[in-house]
């Protein structure tokens, strides 16, 4: 008998600990940061070239890896030109402000890696709010 009583106290007292844990502990309720970033592409021949780099998996996925981030996240990497120059831009939302910053530096870095051979890819605007 007495076994079954402490058995339900533990219980009780981990079910409190949990629903503790859900109401004051809500980490994942806060507002994404923005990340938006421009760059120019020289020459103006290669903005395609440099768009394809840019819009591919394998990019998205070793900018997260570089930035230690989650994967994921180069999902939700959009890439797009401006049209009529040789701008383009991203756009993709992180956890926090330094997640922010340290996938502007990892983008900026892996795109210039993997088009310096046709390319020359400079940051022209970077917003992380």
């Amino acid at each position: 008998m007495k076994g079954k009583i402490a058995a339900g106290l533990v219980l009780v007292t981990v079910a409190g600990l949990g629903v503790w844990a859900l109401v004051f502990h809500r980490t994942g309720s806060r507002p994404p940061v923005e990340v938006r970033l421009s760059f120019s592409v020289a020459p103006k021949e290669q903005v395609e070239f440099v768009m394809g780099q840019a819009r591919s998996a394998k990019l998205k996925y070793d900018v997260a890896k570089e930035a230690g981030l989650k994967p994921a996240l180069g999902e939700r990497l959009i890439v797009k030109t401006v049209p009529g120059s040789a701008l383009a831009e991203a756009q993709v939302r992180v956890g926090t402000k330094e997640e922010g910053e340290r996938f502007v530096s990892a983008f900026m870095a892996v795109l210039q890696m993997r088009c310096q051979a046709q390319a020359k890819v400079a940051l022209t605007r970077s917003e992380v709010r």
